[in-house]
C-alpha cells in the first residue's frame, strides 16, 4: 500500500512544482530553485522566458499524471505502480522537451531573442 501512495502523490506533487513556480517563480538564473538547464540560465530574459513555459507546462502534466491515477485506480498493485512511472516518465519528458524547443524557438544560441518576423 505504501508503495501505491507514493505513486498517487506524483501527479499532485509535479502540479505543486508547477504552481509553486508560476506564482513564486525564481528571481534570477540561480542552481537551487526553477527551471536550470545550460541553455534557461543564458540570461535574465531566456530565463524568465523558460521558468513561464515550464511551469504552466508542468500544471499540465501534474494534472495529466493525477487523472490517470484517478482513471488506473483499481488496477492491479503492479500495474497501477507501472501505468503511474510510465505517465510521470512522459510528463516530465513532454515537459522538458516542450520548454527546450520553444527556448530553442525564440531564442537563439546565445540566449539572444530571435525576429520571428524575418521573411
Amino acid at each position: 500500500m505504501s508503495k501505491i501512495l507514493v505513486f498517487m502523490l506524483f501527479g499532485p506533487f509535479i502540479l505543486a512544482l508547477g504552481l509553486i513556480t508560476k506564482f513564486f517563480p525564481p528571481k534570477k538564473p540561480n542552481n537551487l530553485y526553477g527551471y536550470r538547464t545550460t541553455r534557461s540560465m543564458k540570461n535574465q530574459d531566456v530565463w524568465e522566458f523558460a521558468n513561464d513555459f515550464s511551469s504552466k507546462s508542468f500544471i499540465a502534466s501534474g494534472l495529466g499524471m493525477t487523472l490517470v491515477t484517478l482513471i488506473c485506480w483499481n488496477q492491479s498493485e503492479e500495474n497501477f505502480v507501472l501505468i503511474n512511472l510510465v505517465s510521470l516518465l512522459v510528463g516530465l519528458g513532454l515537459s522538458i522537451y516542450m520548454t527546450e524547443r520553444q527556448i530553442k524557438k525564440y531564442f537563439d544560441s546565445e540566449g539572444n531573442r530571435k525576429n520571428l518576423n524575418q521573411n
